[in-house]
């Protein structure tokens, strides 16, 4: 196929047919469906997510009028459409994104920055903004613009400066915190084809693309790429050993630090057609692609998935709901439970991935562990939950987008059961790595601890109270039974205690109950050896709440406990940086 010179020749020579199609195979149980009131007999493919609706690329006309024909692949020119969803649910039909981005050539696939209320889209290069196609040579390249919302319009669309004067670039697609912008391009130095490029946001300006190199790209296109909140790169490629035509891939940094080799989704996502343009909600459940497989109604069609609970379509991700199963159970297996929590604020990582690799007898290192891991997504606190066997040890290397990656050892004869794992945000200050919980040197051969400052402070985990009482609950015991063995662990450490009510109650009597509640704690801790000036209490009553259940707002109990809260803070470390690792205890 010729490298691609135009806007989506994929998308142009395409079969066109007039039903709807719904597949819903026995074996995976995914349903994929047409969106009938937002397809046309024209083309409409590349959905990304916008606010709560869907954008899209289309050339049908707009308002029954054709935008510019394009006489060199006899098709109207592309634009932007934007399709709006109702309470229900249900997309509607569309209608032109924004008058700002109608213009004299192809608009094609964009991704939105919603931290920065920015979108990036592809348009053929023009002059006049917009009014006129510019050609380098006998050629009208793609490139990438931006443009930003000021609350009241969009500004004009802007030459990324990521684009090379004499070859394609197209399809952004950009991550959550909107530092990281990904795309397709044929430039020189490339693998083949078009091959997938990453640049950065440093500073507020966007350095140079980086190549994501052979262990993504192939010599044939890898195009239409998304990057998942959780780090996870789907694209589409024509390369060797799919099922025909445009297949979708995805793929994701393993234990080395290194991508994955690309996997393909497979059907029912795959088809012998041209199957491409893949997004999916944050929870891996929803989601949309396009495709010009049988039974469409145009030429390129948009199709919504869903994905049924209890079933992931990912080979090696499991979900927090699922479960990961060594070879043999019973006796031999033990749970061990991670905590990821970022080291600066203290706060727990969600959509981190945590990757676990028996290495066997082998000490465990990356050169052991190589790529053959399963991989766990933690959960809105930072937890993910291994399942591991007795007889093996285990290499654990813990990732977040813009984080330092981190990892840890699990060795057959270790009686932990839990570890709290600290991350660095990329560009803070480094920290030094620290060994594992089983007293074994840190992978990287790196032992040098230093200790925090003494006015860090980290957050651990909550403890919560019954209404109206300060005793101690039976899960806060266990959570301070794990706390007075980290303390026992590093007899430097210092923490403060911050209690909290719940919205009930005035601010007098709730100040008092929430110093009762911390003091108890501190109680709790004295009785376990722990001497009383490595402990500060602070009571905050109502001060703080954690959630909008304020003072006549009417809420559900379970919201009124996340309210009556002891936090635990590290003001010292003790040399407990880098992770902090759980003993085991009795949960009878």
């Amino acid at each position: 196929m010729k490298v691609l010179k135009k806007i989506y020749i994929v998308s142009i020579l395409l079969l066109w047919v007039n039903y709807c199609f719904t597949q819903n195979t026995e074996k995976s149980k995914v349903k994929i469906n047409n969106l009938k009131l937002v397809n046309s007999s024209a083309l409409e493919f590349s959905p990304a997510y916008y606010k709560e609706d869907l954008v899209f690329v289309s050339n049908n006309p707009i308002n029954g009028k054709t935008k510019v024909f394009d006489k060199k692949i006899k098709q109207p020119c592309m634009s932007l459409f934007i399709t709006k969803k109702d309470r229900k649910g249900y997309y509607h039909k569309p209608e032109p994104f924004d008058a700002a981005f109608l213009s004299k050539v192809h608009e094609g696939p964009m991704t939105y920055d919603s931290q920065n209320e920015a979108i990036y889209f592809t348009r053929n290069d023009n002059k006049d903004n917009g009014k006129k196609p510019r050609y380098v040579g006998n050629t009208n390249y793609m490139k990438i613009y931006a443009a930003t919302f000021n609350s009241e319009e969009w500004s004009a669309p802007e030459l990324m400066p990521l684009n090379d004067e004499k070859s394609d670039a197209c399809h952004p697609t950009i991550s959550l915190d909107g530092e990281k912008l990904y795309f397709a391009s044929n430039r020189t130095g490339g693998l083949g084809g078009m091959d997938l490029y990453m640049c950065k946001k440093v500073d507020g300006a966007w350095s140079d693309p980086v190549n994501l190199g052979a262990e993504v790209n192939s010599a044939n296109n890898d195009i239409f790429p998304f990057i998942h909140e959780d780090g996870t790169l789907y694209f589409s490629s024509n390369r060797a050993k799919g099922l025909g035509g445009l297949d979708i891939y995805y793929t994701r940094i393993d234990t080395t630090g290194n991508y994955i080799k690309p996997i393909s989704l497979s059907k029912p996502f795959n088809t012998d057609k041209d199957d491409f343009g893949f997004i999916v909600d944050k929870e891996n459940k929803t989601g949309f692609l396009a495709s010009n497989r049988s039974g469409g109604m145009g030429g390129d069609d948009i199709y919504s998935f869903t994905i049924p609970e209890n079933t992931t379509p990912f080979s090696d991700v499991k979900l927090l709901s699922d479960t990961y199963k060594t070879q043999e159970n019973g006796k031999n297996e033990r749970l061990i439970t991670v905590f990821v929590i970022d080291r600066k604020s203290g706060l727990p990582l969600s959509k981190a991935y945590v990757c676990i690799a028996s290495t066997g007898s082998q000490k465990p290192a990356v050169e052991t562990a190589g790529d053959n891991c399963f991989t766990m997504i933690t959960d809105e606190n930072g937890k993910a939950v291994l399942h591991v066997n007795l007889t093996n040890n285990y290499f654990v290397r813990i990732n977040k987008t813009d984080f330092k990656p981190n990892q840890m050892t699990i060795m057959m004869n270790d009686n932990h059961n839990e570890a709290i794992v600290l991350l660095d945000k990329i560009g803070d200050t480094p920290t030094a790595a620290v060994s594992g919980g089983n007293g074994e040197e840190d992978p990287t051969g790196s032992n040098n601890v230093k200790k925090a400052k003494n006015d860090r402070v980290y957050q651990l985990r909550n403890i919560y109270y019954d209404y109206n009482d300060a005793s101690i609950r039976f899960d806060a015991s266990l959570v301070l039974d794990s706390l007075v063995q980290i303390l026992h662990e590093f007899p430097d450490m210092e923490i403060e205690l911050a209690a909290h009510t719940d919205s009930r109650g005035n601010v007098p009597y709730n100040i008092n109950l929430s110093k009762r509640r911390a003091n108890s704690v501190i109680d709790y801790l004295v009785s376990k050896g722990i001497k009383r000036r490595r402990l500060n209490a602070i009571g905050y009553g109502k001060q703080q709440l954690s959630n909008e259940c304020g003072d006549g707002v009417p809420c559900p109990p379970e919201k009124h406990q996340d309210n009556r809260r002891t936090e635990i803070r590290v003001l010292k470390s003790g040399g407990s940086e880098g992770k902090i690792i759980l003993p085991n205890r009795n949960r009878n």
